[in-house]
């Protein structure tokens, strides 16, 4: 499979998918290890995993530039390489804390004691993004590891070139190399993790999981699912403009808005709808792209080159039903084989658009004005499975107005919080344990029920 480079526009790049046989191959290869693995003491696992990171430190500027190519995009790369390396000695530190002896309990019967077991999944299957790819893969990963299970990881097609760098940094740490694994393709190759694995951790586009959902319920086996979703701000009346149009463009516009947290609506109070515009339009005109040096401007190029025709598509859909744009371009623009995609503000937006309905994965924010907050919920159809950002003059509006959004996250006074604060926490082990309980007859004399 050939890859392409999305500064250059250029397939540089070729990776070769195992066939089903080798596949399987290295799976049983991993599970055959995960018998060993998950035996041996909690610390033979966290210092393994240290001195991963100690090779990893060393590696640091080939694992950097490898992704840098695979995204077209610098400062957001030096900053999840970052996160990466300090994740794993807090994931360590919270095992310490996490795993520990579970002891009896006494039943609501009283002869009998209960006492709770966690055993790890074998082969836990990786699927990963192009967004953020080596954050997504290994997040799960780490966790995993700790847990007693044994890894495979599959990044995005479109960003593959990382892979052969996360490989080569583990080749001399043999307690590493048997338990985790790093495997290049397409869908095809999704598909038969899904077949082999005995759990399978996908983050991307609801889209993409659907054929995944398929394969799993013909093998019974459990998908953990992370979806993209639709995110939103409201800015209400006595909010700071500032600060909110600041918050937001960042929100939409970060890592070129390639990410499952970007902002991709704003609706803002009518009496202010015309100040907050304008400053957002503004402040959207002042940002450039990162071309034709790495090191400029702030908003990369479009990772996926079939993003590029959806971005347009939604574009031309808006504009078709009447969408004015204020900032930003009517579609996509070529520089240098890569495509960019400026912020873009559109207003006059109305609830057919696809703009509303559709993850777009890029810097596109329609301002839409409201009255109060039940009016949200009837302009449109948003499911509201993804995140907002609520800003107001106090925390107490703010919360108030918590209370009448559903969603699964909301930031106060600040856009994408949740990304900031990953979700490094030790309940996050829990998705690799499985849950067996001992029911213990405490009793020396026969039970009462027995014949």
């Amino acid at each position: 499979m050939n890859v392409r480079n999305p500064r250059t526009g250029e397939f540089d790049y070729e990776i070769f998918p195992l066939s089903n046989d080798e596949l399987k191959n290295k799976i049983n290869a991993l599970r055959e290890a995960q018998n060993e693995w998950k035996e041996q003491s909690l610390k033979f696992r966290i210092d393994a995993l240290k001195a991963w990171k100690e090779t990893l430190e060393i590696q640091k500027d080939l694992l950097s530039e490898a992704l840098i190519v695979d995204t077209g995009r610098k400062l957001e790369t030096s900053m999840e390489v970052d996160f990466f390396l300090n994740s794993i000695d807090e994931w360590c530190n919270l095992a310490q804390g996490f795993f520990v002896e579970s002891v009896k309990e006494k039943s609501s019967i009283i002869s009998l004691d209960k006492q709770s077991q966690f055993v790890p999944y074998s082969v836990i299957g990786i699927v990963a993004p192009a967004t953020f790819p080596l954050f997504y893969a290994i997040l799960d990963a780490i966790p995993a590891l700790l847990a007693g299970c044994v890894v495979m990881v599959k990044p995005s097609d479109l960003t593959p070139r990382f892979a052969e760098v996360l490989l080569n940094s583990f080749a001399e740490l043999p307690q590493i190399a048997s338990v985790l694994s790093v495997v290049n393709g397409g869908a095809e190759t999704v598909f038969e993790l899904t077949k082999l694995c005995d759990k399978i951790c996908f983050t991307g586009a609801n889209d993409s999981v659907k054929d995944i959902l398929r394969v799993a319920n013909e093998s019974l086996t459990p998908v953990d699912l992370e979806l993209f979703g639709k995110n939103i701000a409201i800015v209400s009346e006595t909010a700071e403009i500032e600060r909110a149009t600041s918050a937001i463009l960042w929100g939409s516009a970060f890592n070129g808005g390639q990410s499952c947290n970007s902002i991709e609506s704003i609706y803002v109070h009518r009496n202010i709808y015309h100040q907050f515009l304008s400053r957002l339009v503004g402040k959207a005109n002042l940002l450039e792209f990162t071309y034709p040096h790495l090191e400029t401007g702030q908003i990369g190029p479009v990772i996926s080159e079939k993003q590029v025709e959806i971005i347009n598509d939604l574009l031309a859909d808006a504009i078709h039903k009447g969408a004015i744009i204020k900032a930003g371009g009517r579609e996509c623009e070529e520089l240098g084989g890569g495509y960019y995609c400026r912020p873009t503000v559109l207003i006059n937006i109305s609830p057919s658009m696809k703009l509303l309905q559709e993850e777009n994965l890029a810097p596109l924010l329609p301002v839409i004005t409201f009255f109060n907050l039940d009016e949200i919920a009837e302009l449109n159809n948003i499911d509201f499975k993804g995140s907002a950002a609520i800003f107001a003059g106090t925390e107490a509006e703010a919360l108030q107005m918590a209370e009448k959004i559903n969603v699964k996250t909301i930031s106060i006074n600040d856009v994408t919080l949740k990304s900031l604060l990953p979700e490094i926490n030790a309940i996050r082990f829990n998705k690799f344990l499985k849950k067996k309980t001992l029911l213990i007859n405490n009793q020396s004399e026969k039970s009462s029920w027995w014949y």
